[in-house]
């Protein structure tokens, strides 16, 4: 009861930033450089230009080493079946991500596969205004029955 509230803000954000008609700036920040990937600039040079993530931005994207049962869920199920050098994009509570899978390691079998990954993460900040927005349209009526 106690972290509920907290669960149910959790998916909201996540759902919220999967919505492109909400966040019409980012998905055409992840579009940009999904383009410029597909024409062959280098993962690690576009990772240093766009990525907001502070942690891996200097070392290109590059974000180790991760079993897939460590990621959040949301990278999991994208990247439970990806192969050394897929490209894939995921959404998460933060915002998108572009993830590159340098290496998969599956010497300790499939359900402890690791992946070595590289990542451009872009940021969304519309959660909290749109959020505020929903909650003040939100309209309340209460209904009295009184009884003779």
């Amino acid at each position: 009861e106690i972290i509920r509230p907290d669960i149910m803000q959790s998916k909201m954000q996540l759902w919220f930033n999967e919505q492109k008609d909400l966040n019409s700036e980012v998905f055409k920040k992840t579009d940009e450089i999904q383009s410029k990937l597909a024409s062959g600039e280098a993962f690690g040079s576009l990772a240093l230009a766009y990525s907001d993530d502070e942690g891996t931005k200097n070392l290109e994207g590059d974000a180790g080493t991760i079993a897939i049962s460590d990621m959040l869920p949301e990278f999991q199920a994208v990247l439970k079946t990806a192969k050394t050098g897929d490209v894939k994009q995921a959404g998460s509570r933060y915002g998108q991500h572009i993830i590159k899978v340098i290496d998969r390691d599956v010497s300790e079998g499939e359900d402890n596969a690791k992946l070595h990954v590289q990542q451009i993460f872009i940021k969304q900040d519309g959660f909290a205004k749109w959020y505020d927005e929903q909650i003040k349209a939100i309209k309340v009526f209460n209904f009295l029955k009184f009884e003779a």
